[in-house]
């Protein structure tokens, strides 16, 4: 079998490139990386076992330093190898969930919950603005801007016309939506 290249990519950025000229029939290349696998937790965020993700996991959660890791943690949800706010961000979407049946058994988190979090813990969740189900939040409030691309006062009226919106997601993606604003 004959390639005109080779190109190893991990996660959508090109490791190795291996260009016609290199690659022979027959000849062998070796390369050393490394790539980390985190397994699935059977219960993600229930860190005291009781079958219930609840508060006592939040609290675990929050006695946790936030920070690069060198290996895999239970507290890395989106296993990025950083335990920062969008793991938080992740916890408190499966507040109440039951491990053995994926129901929600006790309700919405706490209202002073977040205001703890904040108070206490270095963690800053001021800027998140809605929890969507599936553990992606929206963080911070959108940008507007115009359509020749200014950016707009976004705490006063807009006047009628043509606007984009850009929206910062905790998973790292943003979105952006056009709007027509009339009268």
């Amino acid at each position: 079998m004959w390639y005109s290249s080779l190109e190893i990519s991990s996660n959508g950025n090109p490791i190795i490139s291996i260009p016609n000229e290199n690659s022979n029939y027959g000849s062998e290349k070796l390369f050393n990386f490394c790539s980390y696998y985190c397994p699935p937790e059977p219960c993600k965020g229930d860190f005291d076992n009781d079958g219930v993700v609840g508060i006592q996991d939040l609290l675990t959660f929050l006695a946790t330093p936030q920070g690069q890791l060198n290996d895999c943690s239970e507290y890395d949800f989106n296993n990025d190898l950083q335990i920062n706010l969008n793991d938080l961000l992740n916890l408190l979407s499966l507040y109440g969930t039951n491990c053995s049946t994926g129901e929600n058994i006790l309700g919405a988190l706490p209202e002073w919950t977040l205001d703890c979090i904040n108070e206490y813990s270095s963690f800053n969740t001021t800027n998140v603005t809605e929890i969507i189900d599936n553990g992606v939040c929206k963080v911070g409030p959108p940008i507007y801007f115009d359509i020749a691309g200014r950016k707009v006062n976004e705490k006063g009226d807009l006047a009628p016309g043509i606007y984009i919106i850009v929206q910062k997601w905790s998973n790292g993606n943003m979105t952006t939506k056009k709007i027509f604003l009339n009268s």
